[in-house]
């Protein structure tokens, strides 16, 4: 099960009623969550996991076509997924998922404002936090092998190569190089086409990390402040 607050499970309830095509409740009550909070079943969650793609796109869509308040609510469900990966991530990959929700949600507010990101600072934006996430599922890939889960480390690792194809896609080359052979070796442990031991994924975890430099600056108008709570 997966804890989440009340209002960020309804700005996504319509696409986990989708994904779960709406065959059993997709938010649960917890007795072991405090008050405000429901719970996803965790096979729920992982079926969104393309959510910030399409919502980031849509959103981009949405300014072209001069809809301002229309990218501001996409942005703001991509944001919201972002903060409960957060919340599920260790260690950097926390704090790097939150600061990239923070600029998400910032780029909504200007969006709301009629004063719009322009194309490049928004893609600089959703590549930073696709990469945040190519990190989160990483590391959890490695988490899953070393307690046994197989099935779930080879998922991780397919999601990971997932976020870091598009997030070369959406910064415009301005990745690091080396993108495409990281989600090579990506799909490869995440197949079996190579064995996924412990130092093979600790070492494609690295190459992921790594990929992000190129993105750290660009595009970087707003400049989010450590956030003290993730989860919010």
């Amino acid at each position: 099960m997966i804890g989440i607050r009340k209002g960020a499970a309804l700005v996504l309830a319509a696409a986990l009623a989708g994904a779960a095509h709406a065959a059993e409740p997709v938010l649960e009550e917890s007795p072991t969550l405090p008050e405000g909070w429901v719970a996803i079943p965790e096979r729920h969650w992982q079926l969104l996991q393309d959510e910030p793609i399409v919502r980031f796109r849509a959103a981009r869509r949405e300014l072209e076509a001069g809809d301002t308040a229309g990218a501001a609510t996409e942005l703001r469900k991509g944001a919201v997924y972002l903060r409960v990966e957060s919340a599920r991530a260790e260690g950097a990959a926390r704090l790097d998922l939150a600061l990239s929700a923070t600029e998400i949600e910032e780029l909504a507010a200007r969006a709301e404002a009629r004063t719009p990101p322009d194309f490049e600072v928004l893609q600089a934006a959703v590549a930073r936090s696709h990469h945040a996430l190519a990190v989160a599922h990483a590391e959890r890939a490695l988490a899953a092998h070393e307690a046994g889960r197989e099935q779930a480390a080879s998922a991780e690792l397919e999601t990971a190569a997932l976020y870091v194809e598009n997030a070369d896609q959406a910064s415009g080359g301005l990745i690091a190089k080396g993108a495409r052979a990281t989600v090579d070796q990506l799909r490869n442990l995440a197949g079996g086409v190579v064995r996924a031991d412990g130092w093979a994924i600790k070492q494609v975890g690295g190459a992921v990390r790594a990929l992000g430099q190129g993105l750290e600056k660009v595009g970087k108008t707003v400049q989010p402040a450590s956030p003290e709570h993730a989860d919010d």
